[in-house]
């Protein structure tokens, strides 16, 4: 039964990108909430009726195939249906196949620290260190809803040569991007402190020292995230590819070092380094 899982979750962000695509963003929004909130609602259903896991498996199924079949429903109500043509199939394979493991590589770059965290200092440190990188990093959130608009619209105006209103939309994202988390990042940094004192206990607060890090790091992965999209509109994408593997690469370099010599600090500091190169 996993094995529909993944699939299926595919196929469903496909058809559910489409509504970000063309900015229906209310649709989107409403698909969004209707996935995460009928998971939930499911999941507890099936766990009081005594499921377990095979319960949790249900939920998911049962939801993201009701999302599927409403994207598809709407799509095809709207656009119609035609069968795909494989003309420029190999261009598709040029642009996705760098971005392929990107995915991998980033989740090295963000989880690797955590493991040698664990390695070298024990599993008590990586509790500490865990959550009060959860705390720096909720700065990356604020790109969340700015990329969310921005690629498609950049790749609507890069497809019709308005090249200055691309330069004006990066412009004024980042701008606005910075005007956000950069108070956002002095607030965390000084109240990181009663921060986990209220959400932990009083040997968390040590880690308190690494959430201004973190969060300067999440600046800079919004900064990049911005950025980036340029590589996406020229189809560059194996820039994409060397840029994620050398930041897992110093990631990993500088966490071997820095970790036995200066704790958790040093996994952190070896984040920021990575994030900054990018």
């Amino acid at each position: 039964m996993e094995l529909f899982l993944i699939p299926l979750s595919a196929v469903t962000q496909i058809s559910t990108f489409y509504f970000r695509i063309f900015r229906y963003i209310k649709t989107f929004a409403l698909l969004t909430l209707f996935q995460t909130f009928g998971q939930l609602f499911l999941t507890l259903i099936f766990l009081l009726m005594g499921f377990e896991l095979l319960g949790v498996i249900f939920a998911v199924l049962i939801v993201q195939s009701l999302l599927f079949l409403i994207s598809i429903f709407k799509i095809v109500s709207q656009i119609g249906f035609k069968a795909p043509r494989f003309k420029y199939i190999r261009d598709y394979l040029k642009y996705s196949v760098p971005l392929t493991p990107n995915s991998l590589i980033r989740w090295v770059t963000d989880s690797s620290d955590r493991y040698m965290v664990s390695y070298f200092l024990g599993l008590s440190q990586v509790g500490i260190y865990s959550a009060s990188y959860a705390i720096g990093n909720l700065i990356h959130l604020f790109i969340t809803p700015i990329q969310l608009i921005l690629f498609p619209e950049l790749s609507r105006l890069f497809d019709e040569g308005k090249i200055d209103e691309i330069k004006t939309y990066l412009s004024y994202s980042l701008k606005y991007f910075l005007l956000i988390t950069i108070p956002a990042v002095f607030g965390l940094s000084a109240l990181s402190k009663p921060i986990l004192e209220i959400l932990t206990t009083q040997e968390f607060i040590y880690g308190s020292i690494v959430i201004p890090f973190i969060a300067v790091s999440g600046l800079l992965a919004g900064i990049f995230q911005i950025v980036i999209n340029i590589t996406h509109l020229v189809k560059k994408t194996k820039f994409n590819l060397y840029i994620h593997s050398f930041a897992a690469l110093l990631n990993i370099i500088f966490n071997f070092f820095l970790i036995p010599s200066i704790g958790i600090i040093g996994a952190a500091i070896a984040t920021l380094i990575s994030y900054f190169f990018s």
